[in-house]
């Protein structure tokens, strides 16, 4: 059977509600949680956000997320039939999207993000004279 208007309306607010409480309540959190950091009362997770690991991953992650709406992209048009919803199939996908992600998010850190920031250092930060 078709949903009323009332139904629709209540559908509609359900989604409303849950966006921006969801959004608010997320970024409160976010902030009550780096805050602490910035200021520098909390060393424990400053330490983990500091970490050099963590540091490369956080590069790695940005690149990633820049690049899988290429991969998506891509997939989407280069399909010539509809895709059929299938756990299996989208769990696939995910894991290929992911890893050539990752890769292709390290050869961009390696050919474009490390020799620009090295001109930084090279430009933008001169050499101190020794006196």
């Amino acid at each position: 059977q078709p949903r009323s208007t009332l139904d629709r309306s209540s559908a509609a607010s359900d989604v409303y509600k849950r966006q921006v409480f969801g959004r608010t309540t997320f970024i409160l959190f976010l902030v009550l949680l780096l805050i602490p950091v910035f200021v520098g009362r909390d060393r424990f997770l400053r330490f983990i956000l500091a970490n050099k690991v963590m540091r490369i991953l956080s590069k790695l992650t940005y690149g990633q997320y820049l690049l899988h709406l290429v991969f998506l992209t891509f997939s989407t048009f280069l399909s010539y039939r509809s895709l059929y919803f299938d756990y299996n199939y989208f769990f696939f996908l995910f894991w290929i999207y992911w890893v050539l992600g990752y890769l292709g998010a390290f050869i961009l850190l390696l050919v474009i993000e490390m020799p620009i920031f090295n001109l930084e250092k090279e430009f933008l930060r001169p050499k101190r004279n020794p006196q």
